[in-house]
């Protein structure tokens, strides 16, 4: 799983805020998508794979396929965070009153 730089945390926290229907919808083929950066295949998984559907056109990722869906969605949940940090401070302000 990535990371997010921008956030500095996990990328799975990226991934749980973009919404199920979109990341089902992400169009992707094997011929686009290969097999090789897929870490739970074995070498002998690959070989089937290969003998079943042929060699892909290339390796990827979905996150490479389709990076401006993550930025998207790692800059809102960036927002986010912001704004709550902005929220606790003002509360704390509140409070010291």
């Amino acid at each position: 799983m990535a990371y997010s730089e921008r956030l500095t945390e996990p990328g799975f926290n990226v991934l749980q805020v973009i919404p199920g229907q979109i990341v089902i919808g992400l169009p992707f083929s094997y011929r686009a998508l290969g097999h090789e950066r897929l870490a739970l295949l074995t070498k002998t998984d690959r070989k089937w794979i290969e003998a079943a559907w042929g060699g892909p056109d290339m390796h990827s990722t979905l996150l490479d396929m389709h990076r401006q869906v993550w930025n998207e969605y790692e800059e809102r949940l960036y927002q986010r965070r912001q704004s709550e940090r902005q929220q606790f401070i003002n509360e704390i302000r509140d409070l010291m009153k």
